[in-house]
């Protein structure tokens, strides 16, 4: 199935498997002069929201689930694998979002404010995030740039992770620790 949603700028294509339901609290941005996609497995419930920028554009497996309130910001290209839960509130960027020099946020909040668009790019750290097949992201979660996420790993509430994952393990707190092991 194809659903055509309006970005900010242009209509852009969200790609959804058969038996996705895509509920009415999702939102779907491209910041992106590519016209990026969201391709979403089969049999997905998707209630967050989701941005591209740059390079940006975001593939999910089938059996996933995205709550409300999740945000995943993608500047580069994002894979989530299959059976992949993601609760409220979690975010997942793989950006600083802005540049370190106060300097240059500032006057890029200028040029927002004068034109009503950034007209040059943002210079900020990014890294690609991976998240493999069977992870559970607990509530309020952050995964920050450059994360891989192993296969059945489990991260628990409120977690910030700035390091990969391995596998089947469980990952709390912040800054983030091992605290057991999963199951397959």
């Amino acid at each position: 199935m194809f659903w055509k949603k309006k970005s900010r700028r242009s209509d852009f294509l969200v790609q959804a498997g058969i038996g996705t339901r895509i509920y009415p609290e999702a939102r779907f941005f491209d910041n992106t002069d590519k016209n990026q996609k969201v391709k979403l497995g089969a049999s997905c419930w998707v209630m967050g929201e989701f941005l591209m920028e740059e390079e940006g554009g975001i593939e999910i497996g089938d059996h996933c689930y995205i709550g409300p309130g999740a945000k995943i910001w993608s500047s580069l290209p994002l894979k989530i694998g299959d059976r992949v839960f993601i609760s409220h509130g979690v975010n997942i960027h793989d950006t600083d979002s802005h540049s370190l020099s106060a300097s240059e946020r500032h006057a890029r909040f200028l040029e927002k404010m004068a034109h009503g668009k950034h007209l040059l790019a943002e210079r900020k750290k990014r890294a690609a995030i991976r998240i493999e097949d069977d992870v559970w992201i607990g509530f309020n979660a952050v995964l920050l740039k450059g994360v891989r996420i192993g296969r059945g790993a489990v991260i628990g509430a409120g977690a910030v992770i700035t390091k990969n994952v391995d596998p089947y393990t469980v990952v709390v707190g912040n800054p983030q620790r091992v605290v057991g092991q999963s199951s397959a």
